[in-house]
């Protein structure tokens, strides 16, 4: 079996172990007859993967890239934003994007959210919405922008 087999068939498995409440929705995939390997390799390119974790260049440029969120508060309500980021299956089912506040309390992952909204509302150019920025708290989102690896799919 090939390395990029041995990643697809490791990507299945990591996958199929994330919990149901968490699994995206790739159209097409779900009742789709590929094999398990060619399921992986869509899945890993869809789920941008290689955002974290280390794999070959032909791979890298396949992957879905992540929104950009450049300039975000000028185009996304930012009640919306928080909600999302808070969680991101109950705002937006089906979306690839991962639960990275799961295992954290509810009173966290609001502060965390809250934190990264104003974060990301501070960055904007034009104004979106009658909420003005509170700086302290972009500062903290800021850090924690960084800290829960945003970065890495969204820089």
């Amino acid at each position: 079996m090939s390395f990029n087999n041995q990643k697809s068939v490791l990507a299945v498995f990591i996958l199929a172990a994330t919990p149901a409440a968490a699994s995206p929705v790739i159209s097409g995939l779900v009742d789709s007859k590929l094999k398990s390997e060619l399921k992986g390799m869509v899945l890993a390119e869809e789920m941008n993967c290689v955002a974290c974790h280390q794999s070959d260049e032909s791979f890298a440029e396949n992957s879905k890239k992540a929104p950009r969120l450049a300039n975000i508060g000028s185009r996304v309500n930012h009640q919306y934003i928080e909600s999302f980021i808070k969680n991101p299956h109950d705002t937006k089912p089906g979306t690839t994007m991962p639960d990275v506040l799961s295992g954290k309390g509810d009173a966290e992952r609001a502060a965390i959210a809250e934190s990264i909204t104003h974060f990301l509302m501070s960055q904007r150019k034009n104004t979106f919405s009658h909420q003005v920025p509170d700086h302290v708290a972009a500062e903290r989102g800021k850090k924690l922008f960084h800290m829960r690896g945003c970065v890495a799919c969204h820089s």
